[in-house]
């Protein structure tokens, strides 16, 4: 499951939007906001995100293991 509050944390730390996020990953900014809510990013968006945002532990992210 996706952890929403640790992948905004990267990108506002990043100094992105939701908005920019959205454009990054060629969708609209609603679009992300409905993925975001049901936690079902796609594997080749989160590949894209990891990279863009420069993000170091990923399995904390996108599989929430707590």
């Amino acid at each position: 499951m996706l952890n929403k509050n640790l992948l905004k944390a990267e990108w506002i730390k990043m100094g992105y939007n939701q908005k920019d996020i959205a454009k990054m990953l060629g969708i609209s900014p609603k679009t992300l906001s409905l993925k975001l809510k049901k936690g079902s990013l796609g594997i080749d968006e989160a590949e894209v995100l990891i990279s863009k945002l420069s993000i170091k532990n990923p399995v904390e992210i996108f599989f929430n293991i707590a």
